[in-house]
């Protein structure tokens, strides 16, 4: 598996469009949390014994079904380093996402998303002018304009399981291992420094448990299934609505 830096480019790329788009250029809040949690069976869900390729679909569903769920991870090196940390309800999500030390607060609300990055980022994305128009503020656009569509590859649950548990060439399948105290099978794909492994559950809900890297260092865990989430909007006076803005 090669998670994340898919999404990575995307989002990097969605931000400097977003920084044209005007010109110049916590993941807390209130909202409805989600309170309900998935029944899971104490025994074995039976996908230890399904081709590799049908534990993945299985998984993908069972991520993107779930109720709620916390995305972490670190990996890669250098201008390629990211950091996740993702919480995703129902439509909504909030987290962070850090590429290269610069780090981007993100949230979505239903079919709207906002963005906020230091001054240093934005600084470094679009000059001193962005800087001064967008530091301390969210950027709010709406996900199905498509200008800002790549935003949805990270705050919408759904586009980002198809990014992050994309494999790199075929899946094979490896050796049971416990994660975090949970029985998982381990599914693997691609070569050399992109080799990476899948861990998926095998009891309860067949969810994916952890991805990580076997060549280099980085992984990214899936934990949090089913418990509450709260999201809300950032502050009217703390927002810019790119819509609104010249050239949008």
């Amino acid at each position: 598996m090669h998670p994340i830096r898919p999404v990575v480019v995307a989002v990097a790329t969605t931000t400097a469009l977003l920084v044209a788009g005007c010109g110049d250029g916590s993941t807390s809040g209130s909202g409805s949390p989600a309170t309900s949690s998935p029944s899971a069976s104490p025994t074995g869900n039976g996908i230890a014994g399904l081709p590799a390729d049908q534990i993945l679909a299985k998984a993908k569903a069972a991520l993107i079904g779930a109720d709620s769920v916390r995305i972490k991870g670190t990996g890669g090196t250098g201008a390629e380093r990211f950091d996740i940390d993702m919480s995703y309800v129902g439509a909504d999500s909030a987290g962070s996402l850090a590429v290269a030390g610069q780090k981007i607060d993100l949230r979505k609300l239903g079919q709207t998303v906002y963005l906020r990055g230091s001054r240093e980022f934005w600084t470094g994305i679009g000059g001193t002018g962005a800087a001064e128009l967008l530091s301390g503020k969210w950027l709010k656009a709406p996900i199905t304009n498509k200008k800002w569509a790549q935003l949805a590859e990270l705050t919408d649950l759904s586009k980002a399981a198809d990014g992050i548990l994309e494999p790199d060439g075929p899946v094979t399948k490896g050796q049971p291992k416990t994660i975090d105290g949970k029985q998982a099978i381990t599914l693997k794909s691609g070569t050399g420094a992109e080799e990476g492994a899948l861990y998926v559950a095998t009891e309860g809900e067949p969810y994916p448990l952890r991805i990580e890297s076997t060549k280099e260092e980085g992984k990214v865990d899936f934990t949090g299934y089913g418990e509450p989430v709260k999201v809300g909007a950032p502050p009217s006076e703390l927002v810019v609505d790119v819509t609104k803005l010249p050239g949008a």
